[in-house]
């Protein structure tokens, strides 16, 4: 908002009744209140797909690393690191380049 109070919600109607609460207004009075929304973010779990790739010049498919490294061997992680995020590697590198970022994953 303007005040630089940060309002974290699903949607903007969902964060304008959190800064309606913030600032002890009832929920009628929450389309008053101007919330600017961070125009400067990337979603951890999203960008997190796009390591394999996006830290070796992409979308510049004609980056030398990127041609030399891409796709990797191998993806070494340990059982902390959720299935959900080396799927997302795997379904983000295979619809933005075409290819399986790496043969296996230990």
């Amino acid at each position: 908002d303007a005040d630089g109070n940060i309002f974290v919600a699903r949607n903007e109607a969902q964060a304008k009744i959190k800064a309606a609460q913030f600032y002890g207004k009832t929920k009628n009075d929450h389309d008053a209140i101007v919330l600017r929304q961070d125009d400067d973010v990337l979603d951890t779990w999203f960008s997190s797909g796009l390591w394999p790739f996006a830290t070796l010049g992409w979308p510049d498919d004609d980056q030398p690393d990127f041609r030399h490294y891409y796709p990797a061997n191998c993806l070494e992680t340990g059982y902390d690191i959720l299935f959900f995020w080396v799927a997302r590697m795997v379904m983000l590198g295979i619809e933005l380049t075409g290819k399986i970022p790496f043969d296996t994953i230990y």
